[in-house]
């Protein structure tokens, strides 16, 4: 009996000396910052990292300590979390990504863009297998093309599209990707080549969002290539998708209107497309296009 008391008396003072669990001191870390007490919220998260027992646990306690930074705009703080989040010993290819790409989505915030494209470009080449590599591809190639480098763009398309084991929906995403950069950069038969595996694959396409992708990367190649009326079609017949998100939906129909106006000079059918807009959109139409339609309008 002795012997088991002092063993369970062992016991309650390791329990006592050990301190508290990750689980624990994360529940106090969520609840603080609910209770929005930042400073008490900040303290548990790192006491939850030195506390975690393995690498999943301590990267988890700092990449959720930088979310709470970077919400609050305290963007140095939230790159130094993210930052020992990348340290963490044995931590995973995945969560190192992760870590690098938080970092990067924080310096675009601070509009150090540069900077940012480094961080991406680090995390799309781990080829971690996980969603990381995808994504953190496809943030890198958008970011390029928003700039015009479409050099760069479709350099990160091809990246992405030669990751092992892409799913038809991921496989699609980056086709389309090179499909742009390629008229981007004047390659009209390499995006045509694209163009064709990419409309193959859309009959196994279940995510009406990447449908839409295709699409309108159809009318956008279309549109490059300076095939007016085939363009107008295609940019049309987008809109009348499912599911379509209002910004496609304005950059489609003012698109189409404005090759209709600017490249065929036809008044009518660009005042017809507006018009279309302008029934489910009161506010979507181009001002500036609108102008400039009923200056032509008056000649």
């Amino acid at each position: 009996m002795k012997h088991t008391l002092f063993l369970f008396s062992l016991l309650t003072a390791s329990l006592l000396v050990a301190g508290e669990s990750y689980s624990a001191l994360m529940n106090k870390a969520q609840q603080a910052a609910k209770a929005k007490d930042f400073t008490a919220a900040e303290k548990y998260y790192l006491e939850a990292s030195a506390a975690g027992k393995n690498s999943g646990e301590k990267s988890t306690a700092l990449y959720r300590l930088g979310n709470m930074q970077d919400d609050r705009k305290m963007y140095d703080a939230a790159i130094d979390s993210y930052e020992k989040m990348s340290g963490v010993k044995n931590i995973s290819k995945h969560d190192i990504g992760v870590s690098w790409r938080a970092i990067a989505k924080v310096k675009m915030k601070q509009g150090k863009t540069r900077d940012a494209i480094q961080y991406y470009r680090q995390a799309g080449n781990l080829k971690a297998g996980t969603w990381i590599d995808t994504t953190a591809n496809a943030e890198l190639a958008e970011i390029y093309e928003n700039l015009g480098w479409y050099k760069e763009a479709l350099e990160t398309w091809q990246n992405f599209a030669s990751l092992p084991k892409l799913d038809a929906e991921n496989r699609a995403y980056a086709l389309a990707g090179i499909v742009r950069a390629k008229a981007k950069n004047g390659d009209f038969s390499g995006a045509e080549k694209d163009m064709t595996e990419l409309e193959k694959l859309e009959g196994s396409i279940k995510n009406p969002k990447t449908k839409i992708i295709i699409r309108m990367t159809s009318a956008q190649l279309l549109d490059a290539k300076k095939e007016w009326k085939k363009a107008i079609e295609e940019y049309r017949a987008v809109r009348k998708m499912p599911k379509l998100h209002y910004k496609q939906s304005r950059m489609a129909a003012n698109r189409a209107a404005a090759i209709a106006l600017r490249e065929l000079k036809d008044t009518q059918l660009a005042a017809e497309i507006i018009a279309e807009l302008k029934k489910t959109d009161k506010y979507g139409a181009d001002e500036e296009l609108v102008r400039e339609l009923k200056k032509a309008q008056k000649k």
